[in-house]
């Protein structure tokens, strides 16, 4: 197949990088069309993780996307380096939004943990606020040293290699910490929703199908978060360039796209009403659940006025559980 000509460039279709684009423009058409239907939808404010998380990446996707058209075209300057820099930013971003869903959520799931879960929340904020501030100024810092620490020396456009590989080692770090990430809370978390799970008796369809989403995402980001771990480290640290044909598949599309597209897959929205029963001290209590179920979790303190002690969250926030992902609210 030959390669078409835009004017400004020859673009190589049938390179790896030109591949790469025409897959990472694709994806972003259905990635745009998912989360502007989210948006869109009735439950906006219920899934404002997921939306957040979902937003920031389609425009990592965007960006990789032009990105990967730049260098099917030849270019390859010190702009499409920090376009390629921001682009993996934003995606380390989007996945820790999500991942820090997951950790609100499980402890929500703690009984007794109602009345400090709205001071847990904000300090699970802040921590994930300042670990992508500080990956973020870093990774851009050492881009700057990069190209511009030596103006003035007779090798500009090198002036300082180790900060190349500096850069290179935290992304890979980044990396490890989603995989990090998602194989301890997704864990956690599983074990968590089946302890719910047991404890209504098997009835709760909703939490079981959230197991097989948490268990679905937190195993394909693990492997795959791993495996780009491995090939982003394996230049600085054994001193030559990865094995043949593994670039930019296992650096870029593959090791992105399929964790993206596993959460469009669990987060797909679904309108199929449930029935709950819910059997308590001999009394059947019966729900009809669109797409949502609140967990209540009996103390394990005696009676209080003549009532059993339930946690719940601040300002009568309740845990959910929806069919089409994990939400707090």
């Amino acid at each position: 197949m030959g390669s078409p000509s835009f004017g400004f460039c020859r673009f190589d279709i049938d390179e790896p990088m030109g591949i790469s684009s025409v897959i990472y423009w694709s994806f972003f058409v259905l990635q745009s069309f998912f989360t502007f239907s989210i948006i869109t939808s009735n439950n906006f404010a219920q899934r404002l993780h997921i939306t957040g998380s979902m937003t920031v990446l389609v425009a990592a996707t965007g960006l990789h996307a032009i990105w990967f058209t730049l260098r099917a075209c030849q270019f390859n300057g010190e702009a499409e380096h920090f376009i390629n820099r921001l682009a993996l930013l934003l995606f380390f971003s989007g996945f820790t939004i999500y991942l820090q869903s997951w950790i609100v959520f499980l402890y929500a799931t703690w009984p007794g943990s109602g009345t400090r879960l709205h001071t847990r929340r904000k300090l699970i904020y802040s921590v994930n606020g300042a670990l992508n501030a500080v990956v973020w100024i870093i990774v851009f810092a050492l881009s700057i040293a990069y190209f511009w620490g030596g103006r003035g020396s007779d090798d500009v456009s090198h002036s300082c290699d180790k900060c190349y590989y500096a850069g290179i080692l935290l992304i890979a770090f980044t990396c490890f910490v989603l995989a990090a990430g998602y194989l301890l809370f997704g864990l956690t978390l599983y074990c968590s929703l089946q302890k719910i799970v047991n404890h209504s008796n098997g009835k709760c369809v909703e939490m079981r199908r959230a197991m097989r989403k948490v268990l679905f995402v937190g195993i394909v980001c693990t492997v795959f978060f791993a495996l780009r771990c491995i090939f982003w480290m394996w230049e600085p640290v054994t001193g030559n360039y990865s094995p043949e044909g593994t670039y930019p598949w296992l650096f870029y599309t593959v090791v992105e796209l399929v964790p993206m597209l596993s959460l469009l897959i669990t987060i797909a929205p679904t309108q199929k009403k449930s029935k709950i029963k819910i059997r308590q001290k001999g009394k059947h209590a019966y729900g009809t659940v669109r797409g949502n179920f609140r967990p209540e979790f009996k103390s394990s303190s005696p009676k209080v006025g003549g009532s059993e002690n339930r946690t719940s969250t601040k300002d009568g926030h309740a845990l959910r559980c929806t069919a089409s992902g994990l939400i707090t609210q």
